[in-house]
């Protein structure tokens, strides 16, 4: 049976009108009409009650649609595959993360030059990013636990980290030793754009202390966050190994209590084989891991 055909069919099953459907896969209606009585009778049901008026899904076609609709995402997942296999050397390897790695990137490049690296996505919410390797649209993924991970998907902690609260040098509680999150429920907040990883998180810590932040401004840059708090805007909640890298200036990182700690997890699909420079990546991180 042609792909092509179940595409088609998935499509009528939901419009229910040959001409939307038609003129969304770009066949006449003909050659439609053509193809889902191919598909019929392949299988040998009825798929579609028609009559001069109207077209009504029948109980086998509801069942071929689910059917289709997973075999459309596999071939969507093979052809994304294909074209990212197409578009880059056997020495490039594509991660999405949401977890700074800037840093175990450059020391793999400079340990082997050969290899290249794009980093694809950055800050989106963990299932996000791993939807991304389950469409094969990259090598690996950096997220944040907790996240659910399917059973193909293998991965290991590269490091672990905690929330810090980050607050202007001359902020009230700057000489705390550690702070309860609720301390800061009247502080304006800077935080990352709403949906990332980074505003997500912030907001969790924020609720889990019965308060929803007041978020004065927002950017997708940590630095910038950063630079914005030590400027007296506000205050906010970032990794402390993350914030640690940018050697930030004018802020104070104070403990929170109780702790809020994360992992950062490598994962790859387990199905798919890796091409040898992103097996080195792989192994060079696992090697240099600090979890």
């Amino acid at each position: 049976m042609r792909i092509e055909y179940l595409t088609e069919f998935a499509d009528l099953a939901r419009t229910l009108s040959y001409t939307e459907t038609a003129r969304n896969q770009a066949v006449s209606e003909s050659a439609l009409s053509r193809h889902i009585r191919a598909v019929e009778d392949e299988l040998g049901v009825v798929l579609f009650e028609r009559t001069s008026r109207r077209v009504r899904l029948t109980g086998e076609g509801a069942r071929l649609l689910h059917a289709a609709d997973s075999v459309g995402t596999v071939w969507s997942g093979y052809l994304a595959q294909l074209r990212t296999a197409r578009t880059r050397s056997a020495d490039t390897i594509d991660v999405a993360a949401n977890y700074f790695v800037s840093d175990q990137i450059a020391a793999f490049l400079a340990h082997r030059p050969s290899s290249a690296i794009r980093q694809l996505s950055q800050g989106e919410p963990s299932a996000a990013l791993l939807q991304h390797l389950e469409r094969g649209e990259c090598d690996f993924v950096v997220v944040t636990s907790p996240v659910a991970i399917g059973a193909h998907v293998e991965s290991f902690a590269i490091a672990s980290d905690s929330f810090v609260a980050v607050l202007p040098t001359a902020h009230r509680l700057s000489s705390a030793d550690a702070l309860c999150p609720e301390d800061l429920a009247t502080d304006p907040f800077i935080s990352f754009h709403p949906g990332s990883i980074g505003d997500e998180w912030i907001r969790r810590i924020c609720e889990r202390a019965g308060f929803e932040p007041n978020v004065i401004f927002s950017s997708e840059v940590g630095s910038s966050i950063a630079q914005l708090v030590a400027d007296g805007l506000g205050v906010t909640f970032l990794q402390k190994r993350t914030i640690s890298k940018m050697h930030p200036h004018d802020v104070t990182l104070v403990d929170i209590d109780p702790p809020v700690r994360v992992q950062a997890l490598l994962c790859w699909d387990g199905r798919r084989p890796l091409p040898p420079a992103a097996r080195a990546f792989r192994d060079y991180l696992r090697e240099h891991a600090t979890p």
